[in-house]
């Protein structure tokens, strides 16, 4: 028994370390992902895959493949889809992280322009200062989901 308590700091120790290094490779821009919990798309976004999209798609085919995420992948829940203008829809999303269960709300707004769709995301975490960059990678993720 003493040879296990000798041994079982250390190892708790070990793996303590190894979850903190685990946690931290996941921030991409230290500066944001400690202290923001929000992000959306933009026209001028310093990350390129965080840019406004335009694509020729129509705005019921955008909504059908975002009711699909939810099919596909249990992280992802479609809440409802609204028009607020003729030629504008806003589709809300919930994406629930992995381990720790928190919930992050996305907004996706898609705008009808002559013949193309413009594709705005936002999200933003419900709870915390801080989103580990979670909210980029929701958009990113999202953003390359209707892309392909």
């Amino acid at each position: 028994m003493s040879n296990f308590l000798r041994y079982l700091g250390p190892a708790i120790g070990i793996v303590a370390v190894l979850i903190t290094v685990w946690i931290l490779s996941y921030i991409e821009d230290w500066s944001r992902d400690l202290s923001i919990n929000v992000a959306e798309t933009s026209v001028d976004a310093k990350d390129e895959r965080l840019r406004t999209w335009h694509t020729a798609q129509s705005l019921a085919d955008l909504d059908a493949k975002l009711q699909q995420i939810a099919t596909y992948n249990s992280l992802w829940s479609y809440d409802k889809s609204e028009n607020t203008e003729p030629t504008t829809r806003k589709i809300y999303l919930v994406r629930t992280t992995k381990i720790m269960r928190f919930k992050d709300d996305i907004i996706v707004t898609l705008r009808r322009a002559e013949d193309e769709t413009i594709v705005d995301v936002y999200s933003k975490s419900r709870v915390g200062k801080g989103d580990l960059g979670q909210n980029p990678r929701n958009i990113r993720d999202l953003l390359n989901y209707l892309r392909n």
